[in-house]
């Protein structure tokens, strides 16, 4: 099961009756909730880019089987930690 993380009801109501009134000029649905983001698609694929060669680092970097293994563990580590957080039927992670 995917569990999909929204925002607060209602900043998202107040979105779309912000993006459906005619008289507001149109900008993505929740650029005044979201610090630090791009107004524009051009402006957040520009503040996006030090991520983007981060991840590009990351993906041709050569990892050992060990190295590897470390990194799974963690993050199946990491899975139970957040899971352990939150009440019954709303885990992220685990199957329940």
């Amino acid at each position: 099961m995917i569990k999909v993380l929204l925002p607060p009801v209602g900043i998202a109501i107040e979105a779309i009756k912000a993006y459906n009134n005619p008289n507001q000029p149109k900008k993505p649905h929740f650029a005044g909730y979201l610090k630090f983001k791009g107004r524009t698609v051009e402006e957040q694929i520009r503040l996006n880019q030090p991520a983007m060669r981060w991840l590009e680092q990351r993906f041709a970097e050569k990892v050992s089987d060990e190295e590897a293994k470390i990194r799974h563990e963690g993050w199946e580590r990491f899975k139970e930690i957040v899971d352990s957080f939150r009440p019954e039927g709303h885990k992220l992670y685990s199957k329940e």
